[in-house]
């Protein structure tokens, strides 16, 4: 990976969010409570799939933390 392009990609997500899981769930609880105060229903269910994959990365950085799953770049 060239220079300008790692720098481009630590711009948009700092590696150090990537394996925190805590990070993804703090995002996941502040989209659920932005999907509740929703009054039309499609948007509130695209709110709650966005919070739901904040879990999944959650998850997916827990299982790096343990060895269960790959490191990003591995």
């Amino acid at each position: 990976m060239s220079a300008e392009r790692a720098q481009i990609k630590t711009k948009i997500m700092p590696s150090s969010h990537l394996n925190d899981a805590e990070y993804w769930r703090d995002h996941a609880k502040e989209t659920r409570a932005l999907a509740e105060k929703m009054a039309d229903p499609v948007s509130k269910q695209k709110m709650l799939e966005v919070a739901a994959n904040y879990e999944h990365l959650a998850r997916r950085a827990e299982d790096r933390g343990s060895g269960k799953a790959p490191k990003p770049g591995a």
